[in-house]
């Protein structure tokens, strides 16, 4: 304990000098709790036992000194809100009872999910009841991170449908107060939501063209971030394939049943097969797959027409990748004469130098429908051919005609002209 030592002197005076006495009293400085003052007494009795009246001194120790509080840290701390805040803390020392860190008063009203300032509050007094200088740090709520926002993939892609429905969902620590959607970089416009923390949103876009759309979402928290940029792309094939049929390259008519299909077909989303068959309606047909995702299809295709002879139709139709059918597309073609398959080999023979050759013309017989067969040299009339064969004056140049009947319409006959040069 310390003391607080101090000496006083005291003259002694009578009829007789006889010495001079000082007296030394030790006071303790430090007594914690003791309230009272202290009294120092001073007694003295001369060699003849006379003993002087007593003299007092009144001590008074006392402890006016505030503690003192130091921070810990920083004086103001900015944290970002959703991190969490945990404080530094402070230390207090007091000129009598040292330190007396453990005393102090700590008011914490930091919200960190909530953006704003707080401010935190140390106070402490020690056992005398001296209260140290309140200190105070200021913490800062802040919210300088970007919300991130999600935009749900929209399936089937492709589809049918052009006004689709998104949804999606925003992550952030404060609340969001913004959430738009645009389509194909047009206008922004506003979803549907709450507002609040961690919001989910949808929205139904404007009719959507066929082909590739791009859809993009941006969200606000209500510090003023905005997030980037979230898109989805979504292919919309609203319309069935386009397409066209032609035989032979556009050929009005032919003489073997064996030809080429052109096909040509466009759909913006993509080709995924097409159907054939002879007549007007290929529906009831086998599909034939081709590339996915072939947007422009262009494709010749052997093909065999129905047997006989006349008009024949073929139809065609194309599928696209979301299961559309197109119309039929039809080409019609003149067959006018049957396939060598049937024997329509025409051939002549009995040319010679002669003014006047016997010709024979065989195959004929054969074919069925032949209702006239003529000849003709080049400068004489046509001459009919009974029975396989004439006889032809002046022959330079040959020209055989065989009319046949395409139906039992009558009239609906074609002509054949097979020419031999002598």
């Amino acid at each position: 304990m310390m003391c607080l030592e101090r000496s006083w002197s005291i003259s002694v005076t009578g009829p007789k000098l006889l010495l001079l006495i000082t007296i030394q009293r030790t006071v303790p400085a430090r007594l914690p709790g003791r309230k009272a003052p202290y009294t120092v007494t001073y007694d003295v009795t001369d060699q003849n036992g006379n003993a002087a009246i007593q003299v007092t001194r009144t001590v008074n120790v006392v402890d006016t000194t505030k503690p003192v509080i130091t921070l810990l840290g920083d004086a103001t701390v900015t944290v970002e809100v959703g991190s969490g805040y945990s404080d530094a803390g402070a230390t207090a020392s007091d000129n009598f009872y040292g330190d007396i860190s453990a005393s102090i008063i700590v008011v914490n009203p930091v919200d960190a999910d909530v953006v704003g300032p707080y401010t935190v509050t140390y106070d402490v007094t020690d056992q005398n009841g001296n209260a140290a200088i309140q200190v105070t740090r200021t913490v800062n709520v802040v919210d300088t991170t970007k919300p991130v926002i999600t935009l749900d993939e929209y399936l089937p892609d492709p589809t049918v449908n052009n006004t689709p429905t998104y949804s999606g969902s925003v992550a952030d620590a404060s609340n969001i107060v913004i959430i738009q959607f645009r389509v194909n970089s047009g206008t922004w416009t506003d979803a549907t939501f709450t507002v609040s923390i961690n919001p989910t949103y949808t929205f139904t876009t404007s009719i959507l063209t066929d082909g590739l759309n791009t859809i993009e979402v941006q969200a606000q928290d209500q510090s003023g971030n905005w997030s980037d940029l979230g898109t989805d792309s979504v292919t919309v094939d609203a319309n069935a394939p386009t397409g066209s049929l032609i035989i032979n390259s556009g050929a009005a008519s032919t003489t073997n049943a064996n030809v080429t299909l052109n096909l040509s077909a466009i759909d913006i989303a993509g080709i995924t097969g097409y159907r054939v068959a002879n007549g007007a309606d290929a529906s009831g047909a086998a599909i034939v797959p081709v590339t996915t995702g072939t947007t422009n299809l262009i494709l010749d295709v052997p093909w065999t027409l129905s047997p006989g002879i006349g008009g024949r139709t073929v139809a065609v139709q194309y599928c696209d990748v979301v299961g559309d059918w197109s119309i039929n597309y039809t080409y019609y073609i003149n067959l006018n004469k049957p396939s060598s398959a049937d024997g329509d080999i025409i051939s002549v023979s009995g040319i010679t130098e002669d003014s006047a050759s016997a010709i024979t013309v065989s195959g004929l017989t054969e074919q069925s429908g032949i209702i006239q067969v003529l000849a003709f040299t080049g400068h004489n009339p046509f001459i009919p051919i009974s029975g396989g064969s004439a006889i032809i004056a002046g022959l330079a140049i040959l020209m055989i005609s065989i009319r046949r009947r395409r139906s039992k319409n009558r009239g609906d006959d074609s002509v054949q002209n097979n020419t031999i040069m002598k």
